[in-house]
């Protein structure tokens, strides 16, 4: 598994975070969850512990697994008023209510399939 991916909640809105990636990225533009790659052998919960404070600045604690490939894991978190700066890698960010309208309405999504597959946002 090469990339961990997290569903960050706020618990006051329940509202979940994307993030734009910026222009000169892989996959300008579109939308994604936080995360990235796996530094070599880090185990995933750390990776996605990393990767979330290294493009959000958001400090997340004991990250859930939700569904695992081959080559990616998800988590789930939840956060308490969190205040978000992104990093270069991104543009903007949005919190979206977590419904699937709504995560049809930001536009081109990175592996929207998946998470759809994942079953956190309601129909």
């Amino acid at each position: 598994m090469a990339s961990v991916f997290c569903v960050i909640q706020d618990e006051l809105t329940r509202q979940v975070l994307l993030l734009q990636r910026a222009q000169d990225t892989s996959r300008p533009c579109q939308y994604s969850l936080p995360g990235g790659r796996r530094k070599h052998i880090e185990p995933p919960d750390i990776a996605i512990i990393r990767e979330v404070f290294e493009e959000t600045k958001l400090t997340i604690n004991g990250p859930k697994l939700i569904r695992e490939w081959e080559d990616q894991a998800y988590f789930f978190a939840n956060v308490h008023s969190p205040s978000v700066y992104i990093n270069k890698e991104s543009m903007a960010f949005v919190w979206i209510n977590a419904t699937v309208s709504q995560l049809q309405a930001v536009g081109e999504i990175m592996n929207y399939r998946r998470l759809l597959e994942l079953q956190v946002f309601e129909l």
